[in-house]
């Protein structure tokens, strides 16, 4: 999580979570992890908020466990979906898509359509300010292959 990275068009908090900067799952402490999440965000949750979440970067040796997003998705409860006004998925793969598939029962509708998918960087530029993003070099650089 790089944490806050200005505002979007209504001028809410923009936090930003990059996969390519989390390290190999066995150097990684999940339980800290999580910690630091609710940290970084209960700076933000009382007030209306955004997240983008730049996927490129996750692979298998930095993918957490299916049990870990569980528990993750619970222990986010009312007090961060509440005040999430939108989740941007920037460069979704399949393994997303099927990740959104296995958790939908677990999802309430309200929270799903918080969530857009992009494919293109470009895409951030109509939802918030782009200019105002730390977006990591690696995501720069696989977006300008993937357009």
């Amino acid at each position: 999580m790089e944490g806050l990275c200005g505002d979007d068009n209504s001028g809410r908090k923009v936090i930003t979570f990059s996969c390519c900067r989390m390290p190999p799952s066995h150097q990684l402490n999940h339980t800290r992890l999580l910690e630091y999440l609710k940290y970084t965000l209960d700076q933000y949750v009382e007030n209306d908020y955004t997240v983008v979440y730049f996927h490129y970067g996750l692979k298998s040796l930095n993918k957490p466990s299916l049990k870990w997003l569980q528990t993750a998705y619970k222990e986010f409860d009312r007090k961060y979906k509440k005040n999430l006004k939108a989740l941007y998925v920037v460069h979704p793969t399949n393994f997303i898509k099927i990740l959104w598939n296995i958790f939908k029962p677990l999802i309430s509708h309200k929270f799903g359509k918080k969530i857009t998918y992009l494919n293109y960087l470009s895409d951030l530029r109509e939802h918030l300010k782009y200019d105002q993003l730390n977006i990591p070099q690696e995501v720069i650089r696989y977006h300008s292959g993937f357009s």
